[in-house]
């Protein structure tokens, strides 16, 4: 890489800066980066640092693989350098490895995986593939070289490895040879990769030096190359070992000085996030169980000496909800399966046209809010609002009722309205009868706006 800007060092600058500017949630693929960089350097405890970044409390835990096999990759880097199990499996890809098992059995199932996609025809539908690939020219040539080398390394279907493996690697030995460091090849660098491992299960361990010394530069311009090396345990192990630090040119100290970089931008842009108030999004939707004809309205934490007795006197139900300063049960039309409910901020009531019932009623926010049923679990996703009093109006509108079904389901729309706006709480409109005169409040509640 003489004359030319080092990729790994470029790469772990622009982590930096990304990081910088992510929420914490969206921090682990930037992270991911970062730890292939740091694997590839050799510089093992440095990599573990990077994964406990990721895995350790500070971050959420990654919700969706950076790539279908950036999971597996720190499995087969933690395995091989002795860190021991920290992912779990998790996040899985649906199309990747499994995530089950323990860390040597999903390393073991990420190497077939990985074998797999090495050797799978990506040519498909041109000449046929034989040894005669020889006697093909132009694009054809060089496609059905690697194609065939791709045949003989192919594994059984069981995974078992092929008998011709030998014959294989010979041939890429031969490719390797001839192969220009500046042609990108036509596996994009998989052909390296299958050398590599080729070469070290069928102990030729002599030639991988000379192939890193040659090509490992694509190490740093292919974008999935350490992952799928640390996904074959041979290679991980030669990885951790420090066969690609040169290649990678970062010693100690200039890594770990950009990891600190890193850990500075990761912990300001956690704080910014803590210290932001949350994004309300414009509706959120939530579909919520209703046995007993009633569903709730809670924060996401409850009080533990919160009792949650709600309608505990014949006036709630006539009213249509039991209200708490800050929760409120919401009864339902009879024979009710199920609501959608569809929660938004506005500075103006919506008609009630249409509406079935309808009722309002004052509510206190301090923090994330759940829709919940008498069977919630207490695991669902909270309603995120800015702090503050609100008048709620709730509207149920009639949906279609499901085929040979005896019960109904409705689409609420939950308002939640300016202190006031509604002069809360208020019976608006039943689906039977009058609305009550007047509402009921718990003698145990005290309804006061200033609190």
């Amino acid at each position: 890489m003489s004359g030319q800007k080092n990729p790994f060092a470029s790469g772990l600058v622009r982590v930096a800066q990304r990081l910088a500017k992510a929420k914490p949630a969206r921090a682990s693929p930037l992270l991911f980066d970062a730890f292939l960089i740091a694997a590839a350097a050799g510089e093992n405890d440095a990599a573990a640092r990077v994964v406990h970044w990721m895995y350790g409390g500070r971050l959420p835990i990654p919700a969706q693989p950076a790539t279908a096999l950036s999971t597996s990759a720190i499995d087969g880097f933690c395995l091989a350098a002795g860190v021991g199990e920290v992912t779990r499996g998790l996040p899985v890809q649906a199309y990747g490895p499994s995530g089950e098992g323990s860390l040597e059995q999903r390393v073991r199932a990420a190497e077939r995986t990985v074998r797999e996609r090495l050797v799978r025809d990506a040519y498909g539908g041109g000449p046929p593939v034989t040894e005669d690939w020889a006697s093909l020219t132009g694009a054809w040539r060089l496609n059905n070289r690697w194609r065939w080398i791709q045949q003989l390394a192919r594994p059984a279907t069981d995974g078992t490895p092929a008998p011709t493996e030998p014959r294989a690697l010979a041939a890429l030995e031969a490719y390797l040879d001839d192969w220009e460091p500046s042609a990108r090849g036509v596996g994009y660098g998989a052909e390296l990769v299958l050398a590599i491992d080729l070469a070290l299960r069928h102990r030729r361990a002599e030639l991988v030096p000379r192939w890193i010394a040659t090509q490992g530069h694509r190490f740093g311009t292919e974008r999935f190359l350490i992952e799928q090396a640390l996904c074959l345990p041979a290679v991980a192990q030669e990885i951790v070992g420090g066969a690609l630090r040169a290649t990678v040119g970062l010693d100690a100290s200039a890594l770990a000085a950009a990891l600190d970089t890193i850990e500075a931008a990761m912990t300001a842009a956690i704080a910014a996030a803590k210290a932001a108030p949350p994004r309300v999004p414009k509706i959120q939707r939530r579909r919520v169980t209703c046995e007993y004809s009633q569903f709730y309205v809670e924060p996401e934490a409850l009080d533990e000496a919160d009792d949650r007795m709600y309608f505990q006197d014949g006036r709630e139900s006539a009213q249509g909800m039991s209200i708490f300063p800050s929760r409120v049960a919401i009864g339902t039309p009879t024979d009710t399966s199920h609501v959608d409910v569809a929660v938004s901020l506005a500075n103006e009531a919506p008609e009630l046209d249409g509406a079935v019932q309808a009722v309002a009623f004052p509510l206190r926010v301090d923090g994330p809010l759940c829709l919940r049923s008498v069977s919630s679990n207490e695991d669902e996703e909270p309603i995120l609002l800015p702090g503050g009093g609100y008048d709620v109006l709730t509207c149920f509108y009639p949906k279609k009722r499901a085929a040979r079904s005896s019960l109904r389901t409705f689409r609420v729309v939950m308002t939640f309205l300016p202190e006031g706006a509604l002069d809360a709480p208020k019976c608006l409109r039943l689906e039977h009868g009058q609305p009550p005169a007047a509402i009921f409040v718990n003698p145990r509640l005290r309804l006061d706006r200033r609190s």
